[in-house]
Formats: C-alpha cells, structure tokens, sequence
C-alpha cells in the first residue's frame, strides 16, 4: 500500500482492510466501484477483485 501512496492515491482505511483480509484468505472482492482495481494494478496483482453489474 505504500507504493500507492508514493504514486499519489488515497485510499480508505476500509478499502486497506479489505484488501488485506482478501490477499491473506486468497478471497475475491465482489465490489461495484473500481477502487479495488486500482489498489490491484498498482499495488498488489495478487487481489483478485470481481465486479458487478452497473444498475
């Protein structure tokens, strides 16, 4: 996560813990915004981040 934020993002503490649990448990994020996929490609490619259907 340090890596994001030399690169200049701001992420919430939530986004952080979730992102943490899943890469420990190998669990997938179901999420509907893309603030997994950028903590994804620009920090860890191990998360796996499964999106859904816009409304």
């Amino acid at each position: 996560m340090k890596r994001l934020r030399k690169k200049g993002y701001t992420l919430a503490r939530g986004d952080i813990f979730l992102s943490a649990v899943a890469l420990e448990t190998g669990w997938p994020i179901l999420c509907a915004d893309r603030h997994f996929d950028t903590i994804r490609d620009e920090g860890d490619s191990r998360l796996r981040v499964i999106q859904m259907a816009g409304e």
